[in-house]
């Protein structure tokens, strides 16, 4: 058997780095040059040469007096980026959202490589991270308090595909208990940190909230590749984190009133939401919808705004609820 040629193993965009690097040095290269040195039919060099030049925009063109290629203006940087206000915008918001990494090592090389596509962006667009910072920002209150440590051990053991150990304290019965998991998602949900993992013991998939978790371990047990998740198509069918996955869609109906009816209009708060402007000028609020245990306190936080239309059984719920909350506020035993 012949041996086999580096330049067929190595990949197109080595191949190409390696191309910028030569004309990058001012050597003048040709397609009979570099095929010699990549190992290469003159054929595929020159494919790679127009494909720097039309789809990256290079500027290269061929010198006849010296019989070879060059640039014909300074490349800071190969492959370039092509970045917009919209991406940096998009950008920028990922900076904000991951700001709670700030201080570890991850949080480290996240910002290094945002101020590299900054950078990389001059001259694309006008906006710098100081612009962006002074103009925009991103409040919310509630943020949970977050373990930068222990984000960082939830990482490596996604990437890893590592099993965990943990102890973890129930907000019900407020007992803690050891668990051993598999990390499927680890993801930033309404200002706190959770975890979605993979309970061996109940054998199903169990959501722990990081400020909760008392001791956590990284095993040396592997697993191998997961069960496809989507935390998308996993909380779908709830408006929190507390979902039924295989419980029947339910209608639910939520009338806003006053100016609860504006406010209520202008977001979205669930992917199958309908909204109807009635004659009066209430909202109709419509949600397809298969877990409504976060319901009655979403809508009584609205005061007397918001009124759960159907079904029954979550109305007289809401109804139970706002009583109890009423004694309460009373001085009435419960």
């Amino acid at each position: 058997m012949k041996p086999s040629r580096s330049g067929q193993t190595r990949r197109p965009l080595a191949r190409i780095h390696l191309i910028h690097e030569q004309l990058s040095a001012g050597t003048f290269p040709n397609c009979s040059t570099l095929a010699k040195r990549l190992e290469v039919s003159t054929k595929t060099i020159q494919r790679d040469l127009d494909f720097m030049r039309d789809e990256f925009g290079m500027p290269l063109e061929f010198d006849p007096q010296q019989n070879g290629y060059a640039y014909t203006a300074r490349v800071e940087a190969f492959p370039p980026l092509q970045i917009g206000t919209e991406e940096l915008m998009a950008l920028f918001v990922a900076r904000k959202v991951l700001a709670p990494l700030a201080g570890t090592a991850m949080g480290a090389t996240l910002q290094s490589g945002f101020d590299r596509l900054a950078e990389q962006a001059q001259g694309r667009v006008t906006i710098s991270w100081r612009d962006l910072d002074r103009a925009f920002s991103i409040h919310e209150s509630g943020m949970m308090q977050a373990d930068l440590n222990m984000i960082e051990l939830l990482s490596t053991a996604l990437v890893k595909q590592r099993k965990l150990f943990l102890r973890y304290t129930n907000a019900k019965n407020r007992r803690t208990k050891a668990r051993t998991v598999r990390p499927l998602h680890l993801a930033q949900v309404k200002g706190g940190w959770y975890l979605f993992a993979w309970d061996e013991k109940p054998k199903d998939i169990r959501i722990f909230a990081l400020p909760r978790i008392k001791e956590l371990e990284v095993l040396e047990e592997s697993f191998s590749e997961p069960a496809h998740f989507d935390l998308d198509e996993y909380l779908h069918g709830s408006m929190g984190l507390i979902t039924s996955p295989e419980a029947p869609e339910q209608k639910v109906v939520i009338r806003f009133t006053g100016y609860a009816a504006t406010l209520a209009a202008e977001r979205i708060w669930h992917d199958s939401q309908q909204t109807e402007i009635q004659p009066d000028g209430n909202l109709l609020l419509t949600l397809q919808l298969q877990h409504v245990e976060s319901i009655p306190g979403w809508v009584l936080s609205w005061g007397g705004l918001a009124e759960v239309m159907e079904p029954p059984a979550l109305r007289k719920e809401v109804a139970k609820q706002a009583k109890v909350l009423a004694s309460k506020h009373r001085g009435e035993p419960v």
